[in-house]
């Protein structure tokens, strides 16, 4: 395979990550949308019901004070009155004592008209009563419509938003299955890109482990297990002479922060699985095929050997200066890292 299909399968992962961050955004948006929009109607319907209220309490405090108004005009209209035919009789007894009768017949005929405009007067009050009485009743039978309608459209809302939860759920599942289907192919992409990473660094990390290194065994997924737990090693390499070391190869098709702390981790957990070989001083090499420029000098810095790929084939890169870690319990420390000189080329 070609440098150039390795870029377009790289490029096919990257994609299928972007599409599976687009398809969660996407979902996140939607579902906030809808929440938006219920929110804006329920805020809505709160506002209409509040404002029909209003209106109702305005109206009851008008009928109130229309009503209060007009029996203060009724009470001074016949405070007024009775003042003013006091004030005739009072007039007409000493004025006119002589036409007692006369006036005595004016005054019947006087009250009569009053008794008439009194009683005109009480029915006209009768009649503003009974139609401030319809006019309550009528906006009581609104606010009661008003209400029943209200209730119904949040009944509705309600509903609809039940419905939309609903759907929401249903994309929500739909999505999820649809980000494991896309995780199981990037898996199965990568296990397939790994294990041709690894095909090709053997034949070059042999040559490299016999001549450079000078070890005499070179082992291929070296495994061990112990109380139920299991330890891989993509090349493993010792000699049987007297520098007693031990080399150990993680094969990375594209290298990461959490890939260098992995090989860490394999050279620190060797010993407990691989007893034959834990008093060996353990160097470690990782062979990759993408290494970012940041993550080259982290492995450096580690005392890590790196290999990367050039020309079909995986070369060392040791800059000038370079001391690789001496790691186990022989290289005198415990266990812990210590530098030693670099072999030369």
């Amino acid at each position: 395979m070609t440098d150039q299909e390795l870029q377009e399968m790289l490029a096919e992962l990257i994609a299928a990550q972007k599409e599976t961050d687009r398809i969660l955004k996407a979902s996140a948006e939607r579902a906030e949308e809808e929440r938006r929009k219920t929110e804006e109607e329920r805020r809505k319907t709160e506002e209409e019901r509040r404002k029909t209220e209003e209106e109702r309490r305005k109206r009851a405090e008008e009928l109130a004070e229309e009503r209060r108004k007009r029996a203060e005009e009724l009470a001074e209209e016949q405070r007024k009155r009775a003042e003013e035919l006091a004030e005739e009789q009072r007039k007409r007894a000493e004025e006119l004592a002589e036409e007692q009768r006369k006036w005595a017949e004016e005054l019947a005929e006087e009250q009569r008209k009053w008794a008439e405009e009194l009683a005109e007067e009480r029915r006209k009050t009768e009649e503003a009563q009974r139609r401030i009485a319809e006019e309550l009743a009528e906006e009581r039978r609104k606010t009661e419509e008003e209400r029943r309608k209200t209730e119904e459209a949040q009944r509705r809302i309600a509903e609809e938003l039940a419905e939309e939860r609903r759907k929401t759920e249903a994309e929500r599942r739909k999505t999820e299955r649809e980000i494991r289907e896309v995780n199981k192919q990037l898996g199965a992409l990568g296990n397939k890109f790994g294990s041709f990473a690894e095909g090709m660094a053997l034949p070059s990390m042999e040559k490299i482990l016999y001549r450079r290194f000078n070890m005499d065994v070179v082992a291929p997924r070296a495994k061990a297990r112990q109380n139920g737990e299991t330890l891989e090693i993509d090349v493993m390499a010792y000699d049987n002479g007297s520098r007693n070391e031990v080399y150990l190869v993680e094969v990375k098709s594209h290298l990461t922060r959490e890939g260098i702390e992995q090989m860490l981790k394999t050279i620190e957990r060797f010993p407990k699985f691989f007893g034959a070989h834990r008093d060996r001083t353990i160097y470690g090499v990782i062979a990759a095929v993408d290494i970012p420029d940041n993550l080259r000098a982290e492995v450096l810095k580690r005392g890590l050997y790196l290999a990367r790929i050039h020309d079909d084939t995986f070369e060392l890169l040791t800059p000038r200066g370079f001391k690789p870690a001496a790691f186990g319990p022989a290289a005198g420390q415990n266990g812990k890292a210590q530098k030693r000189p670099s072999r030369k080329k």
